[in-house]
């Protein structure tokens, strides 16, 4: 597999994971709440890392390294 293919696929995966996970995160309670240190609104969901790593080692498998 090309490395442009490969990381597009990574990219599109990571993608897909981040908007899978997020309701799962939300549902087991993984979510970061706002307080007076964190200024964003609602809570977030904490699974990006997992959706980036998913995605990375999904790259590492498909280019044989």
């Amino acid at each position: 597999m090309s490395l442009l293919m490969a990381i597009v696929l990574s990219a599109f995966l990571t993608f897909m994971l981040v908007l899978l996970f997020s309701p799962v995160a939300a549902s087991i309670g993984l979510v970061d709440g706002p307080d007076h240190r964190k200024h964003h609104r609602g809570r977030v969901p904490l699974v990006g890392g997992l959706a980036v790593f998913c995605g990375f080692l999904f790259s590492v498998l498909t280019l044989n390294i």
